[in-house]
């Protein structure tokens, strides 16, 4: 029986922090925005998407540079 183990590298370890952080705060952002939209609250429904469209292509961008960095072999994941 082979274990598995996760990433041992800081890039490694960095794709799954941005994994988790884009869906976290993506999510907690749609979530104040619908809850805004409810709620009639016009500031909170701009807050929401604007943090959220930022963070979501943020992290996007990291992911792309990290998986560019594996492809051209300048980073080791």
């Amino acid at each position: 029986m082979q274990l598995v183990h996760g990433p041992r590298t800081f890039p490694g370890w960095s794709r799954i922090y941005l994994r988790v952080f884009r869906t976290v705060v993506v999510a907690s952002c749609v979530a104040f925005a619908a809850y805004g939209w409810l709620a009639h609250i016009q500031w909170l429904v701009a807050a929401g998407v604007t943090i959220g469209l930022g963070e979501f292509v943020e992290c996007t961008y990291y992911l792309i540079v990290l998986s560019w960095g594996e492809r051209s072999r300048r980073i080791d994941i």
